[in-house]
């Protein structure tokens, strides 16, 4: 992506609108979600009830390391959303009047 490609669109973003940086980070986001909720679904997957492990723990150590890819996925998300916020002036929506939420009163 070429460094003019960043300059302000109509939308949010430092008041001035958004910025392609901040939209493929939001789509990136929607994206590392989607495959998150996919690597959480695995936790039910039949082969957990299949009876008969390798060795013993097989299914533990499995369980534990698509919960750990999948908090990755979710500290990956995060790490996206900070990239926005500082662009958007380093601050937190939960730490601007209303907290971000549509309709709250200022402060609250």
């Amino acid at each position: 992506m070429a460094d003019n490609e960043n300059i302000p669109t109509e939308g949010k973003g430092i008041g001035k609108g958004e910025t392609n940086i901040e939209i493929c980070c939001g789509s990136l986001r929607g994206e590392i979600r989607d495959i998150g909720v996919e690597v959480k679904d695995l936790m039910a997957d039949s082969f957990f009830d299949a009876p008969g492990e390798m060795f013993p723990g097989q299914h533990g150590e499995m369980k534990a390391n698509t919960m750990l890819a999948f908090r990755h996925l979710e500290d990956a998300r995060m790490r996206l959303g900070k990239v926005m916020q500082q662009i958007q002036g380093g601050v937190s929506i939960f730490d601007r009047p209303g907290g971000g939420k549509p309709g709250a009163e200022p402060g609250k």
